[in-house]
């Protein structure tokens, strides 16, 4: 939604479907969610984002990444978040924010992204949490957009069996060069094989 260098606020960029507890028949039940853009140039979304972080009570990386967002124009980040808004994204509004998620380009890979934060609001993590969640998949949703965004991307995750578990389900794997480092790309084995290739030249093996 931009037109010449006007900025009107988030873009669109993906339709996804997610699940939300319906208190009537007690189950989760189909939602539509949108995955937009946010725009570094936009003091509404950034004026959202900030939102969130004091909203988001335990929520681990949400401040980092609202913090990140208002160094955009500067640095190589992007930021990205999942909503149940479904119209004027000129407008972002904090409180139908579901996740977020920070992506910074690789110096020593230029076609690889880094996927540097994933928050999903804490009503929605499904991550090993102990109590009653109202959405499920947001997490899921965000990776699977970013895919149709990036052709390669790579992660370290936190040091717990959940997390990791997570991005392994959702196509990430451990390229074994270091601590709880994943990788996905749209040709993985292609990627694996060049990485391997790679290092048996660096080792001399």
């Amino acid at each position: 939604m931009r037109t010449d260098s006007v900025s009107f606020g988030a873009i669109p960029i993906n339709k996804v479907k997610i699940k939300k507890y319906n208190k009537l028949s007690q189950t989760f039940m189909d939602y539509p969610a949108n995955f937009v853009k946010i725009e570094a140039d936009n003091k509404g979304d950034l004026e959202a984002l900030d939102v969130v972080a004091k909203k988001w009570k335990g929520a681990k990386y949400v401040q980092q990444i609202s913090t990140s967002a208002h160094w955009m124009k500067d640095r190589q980040i992007q930021v990205y978040a999942l909503t149940n808004q479904s119209c004027n994204f000129e407008k972002l509004q904090a409180n139908n924010i579901l996740g977020l998620v920070e992506m910074r380009t690789d110096k020593n890979n230029t076609n690889n992204t880094l996927l540097h934060y994933l928050q999903v609001r804490p009503l929605a993590m499904n991550v090993n949490q102990k109590h009653k969640i109202n959405y499920k998949y947001v997490g899921s949703s965000i990776i699977s957009s970013l895919k149709k965004i990036y052709k390669e991307m790579s992660l370290f995750s936190d040091n717990d069996i959940y997390v990791e578990k997570f991005y392994q389900k959702n196509g990430f794997v451990d390229d074994f060069n270091g601590s709880r480092h994943y990788v996905w790309s749209s040709n993985i084995f292609k990627m694996l094989k060049q990485r391997i290739l790679k290092f048996r030249l660096e080792s001399g093996i």
